[in-house]
Parts: C-alpha cells; sequence; structure tokens
C-alpha cells in the first residue's frame, strides 16, 4: 500500500491515487453489500414476531440487535473513513468527530455483548433446557436493552476522549501543509481517558471470545450426549416407540447442531476480522504521542486502513452466515430480494414466489402440510 513521503508533492503518508480508487470502490461495495443485507435481516427479524416460528425468538431478537448494530457502524463509519482516511478531507466540526467516536464505540460494545448474551442463552437453551424455559422473550429483550444500555455508558467518555486537532504538528515541523490541518482523532491531553477505553475493550473482546469458545465447546459435548442417549434408546426400548424418539431427538440434536454453528461462525468472522482493528488500537496506546517516529506512523496508518476495511467487512458478513447456516432463513432472504429486484417468478419452474412475500415468509412457520418442527 504506497503512500507519498514527501512533504512537497502532497501530505505525507498519503495513499497514492490508484489506492484510493480502490479502497473507494471496496468501502462503497462494502456499504452497499452491508446495508442491504443487514436491512434484509431486520426486515425478517420483525416480519416474524408474534409468530410460531422455526428461528426461534430468541435468536431473531439477537439477529435483529446485531443487525441494528452493523448498520451503525456502517452508515456512521464508512462515509467518515472515505472522508478522512482515504483522501483527507475531513471538514467536520468537533461535535460530529466526538459522535462519530461515541457511536463508534457503542456499536463495538453492543456487538460484542450481543454476541456473549447470545451464547449464554444458547448454551441454557441446549446444557440447561428447564432452565432456558423460564427465560421469556421479554426477558431476552430487556437483556438486549441492558446490552445497548451499558455499551452507551461504555462509549460515554469518548465525548470527552476525542475531538479534532493536529496531533502531527511535532512530527512534521518541518512540513508546512500540515500545519493547519485538524484531523478527528483522540485528544493529546486526554490520552489516559481514551487509553483506559482502549484497554477495556481490548479485554473485553478477549473475555467474550473465550467464553464463547468454551459455551460452545460444552455445548457440543452435550449435543452428543444426546446423541448417544438416542442411540441407547434404540437398543433397550421398544422399536416403534424408540424410532419415535429417535425421530424426534434428531430433530431436536440437528436444531441446536445448526444454532451452535450459526453462533460458532459469527463469533468466528469476528474474531478473524478484528485482529488488525485491536492491534491498530493497541498501537496508539503502548507509545505516547510525543514519542512516535515518521516510520511508526506510517505503519500506523497502514495497520489502520487495514483495519478499518476487515472491521466493516465484519459488519457485511453476518447475514451471509445466517444464510449459510439456516436453511430457512436463506430462503426468506431470497424471497426478499426477488421482491425488491424481481417483479415475479414462476413458482411452476422450482422458484419461490415473491408476489406475497409476507404470506411467504410462512416459510419461518411450521410446514402446513405436517412437516416437523425444527429451529434453524
Amino acid at each position: 500500500m504506497s503512500r507519498k513521503m514527501d512533504c512537497g508533492g502532497g501530505l505525507p503518508f498519503e495513499l497514492s491515487h490508484a489506492v484510493k480508487g480502490v479502497l473507494t470502490a471496496v468501502y462503497v461495495v462494502l456499504l452497499t453489500v452491508g446495508v442491504l443485507g443487514n436491512s434484509i435481516t431486520v426486515y425478517l427479524a420483525l416480519a416474524v414476531q408474534g409468530r410460531k416460528t422455526c428461528l426461534q425468538r430468541a435468536v431473531r431478537l439477537h439477529m435483529l440487535s446485531l443487525a441494528i448494530s452493523d448498520l451503525l457502524v456502517l452508515i456512521v463509519g464508512i462515509p467518515m473513513d472515505l472522508s478522512e482516511l482515504v483522501w483527507y478531507q475531513f471538514h467536520g466540526r468537533d461535535g460530529m468527530c466526538k459522535t462519530y467516536y461515541f457511536l463508534w464505540e457503542i456499536c463495538t460494545y453492543a456487538t460484542l455483548l450481543n454476541i456473549l448474551t447470545f451464547s449464554a442463552e444458547r448454551y441454557l437453551a441446549i446444557c440447561h433446557p428447564f432452565r432456558a424455559k423460564a427465560l421469556s422473550a421479554a426477558r431476552t429483550r430487556v437483556m438486549l436493552c441492558v446490552v445497548w444500555l451499558l455499551a452507551f455508558f461504555t462509549g460515554f467518555p469518548m465525548l470527552f476522549g476525542t475531538g479534532i486537532e493536529n496531533p502531527l504538528k511535532s512530527l512534521y515541523s518541518d512540513c508546512p501543509l500540515l500545519m493547519n490541518i485538524t484531523i478527528c482523532t483522540s485528544l493529546s491531553d486526554k490520552q489516559g481517558i481514551y487509553h483506559a477505553l482502549v484497554f477495556s475493550c481490548v479485554i473485553t473482546y478477549i473475555f467474550v471470545l473465550i467464553a464463547v469458545a468454551v459455551a460452545c465447546i460444552l455445548m457440543i459435548r452435550t449435543i452428543m450426549g444426546l446423541r448417544s442417549d438416542s442411540v441407547n434408546l434404540d437398543h433397550h426400548g421398544a422399536e416403534q416407540r424408540c424410532c419415535m424418539r429417535k425421530s424426534k431427538s434428531n430433530e431436536m440434536q440437528m436444531a441446536k447442531k445448526q444454532s451452535v454453528i450459526m453462533l460458532s461462525t459469527v463469533m468466528g468472522a469476528l474474531a478473524l476480522c478484528w485482529v488488525p482493528y485491536q492491534a491498530s488500537r493497541i498501537m496508539v496506546v503502548t507509545r505516547t504521542r510525543g514519542t512516535w517516529t515518521k516510520e511508526y506512523f506510517q505503519e500506523y496508518e497502514t495497520l489502520n486502513t487495514v483495519a478499518r476495511t476487515f472491521f466493516y467487512l465484519s459488519s457485511c458478513i453476518n447475514p451471509v452466515l445466517y444464510c449459510l447456516t439456516s436453511t430457512r432463513f436463506r430462503k426468506g432472504f431470497i424471497q426478499v430480494l426477488c421482491r425488491c429486484f424481481c417483479h415475479e417468478v414462476d413458482e411452476s419452474k422450482g422458484d419461490i414466489a415473491i408476489h406475497a412475500v409476507p404470506r411467504e415468509l410462512s416459510i419461518f412457520n411450521r410446514s402446513r402440510e405436517g412437516a416437523p418442527h425444527q429451529s434453524n
């Protein structure tokens, strides 16, 4: 990723025009795909509320909360980063800068806490089903509201630790182009606030990764144990009764297995996509700004550009993962896409009819032909 190094020909470490064009195209694609995918996720989660669905209510609520968080990240973050990080054309005010960092931090914590509560709910449903029955949809909503309140209060200090200033004045004192340039960044006289928030976020990130990994392992062990029990029933019970129990047990195991796969893939994508982002933030806080060198700043700028791109990718990929791990979500997703971009699909050719999508969202419901109920 080449950057212009000479102060006379442009801003130092400014991206080349070719790289700017590529990054702009990538950001536009991520924004379009992410907004479309997460908007459809929100629609599907809301369209089936109050019905007996194959996607469990708690799962839908967590999907809805994650989609809202991802939408905020994309809508707030990408235009700002295109303006400042790519084209170096930030003309906003201090309030806009503080709001940007505030919303960014809220969404970061909301995403982590949403996945943590999602894993806790799945763990109870699979490993302690009798306890899980006591968790109503109203309690799930309250829990998600608490998640967003915690994210709000955690991100609130960002309003005091960020703003507009010129952090490179001392580093590039020989470059007149930089003397009157201000950017949206952490404030030099409030570095303690920003550093505390960064370390808190990194610790939360690591804790969530470990907690979800442990929960997934325990859930897989429980599912394997249920499978072993169903095999034993087949050997010792009456044949017809055992077959019925085995069929029902297999359906329950498949539903639980798919929910674990969905959670694992979402967490895996988040873990991989957020590594560069956490690394770039650690670079900021491990050295005070007065000790930065030009080489160190160049490395940070390069890593930060890559980190932001992968961060936005993580906000786009969840609907794709839902489609891969849930057959019924995939069908509903395709129906909404067809409704948006097609006029009518010939159902006789095996395609999904879209002339009455709200009614067709019954694919989330129990089959009218008596097909067994299962969760995806």
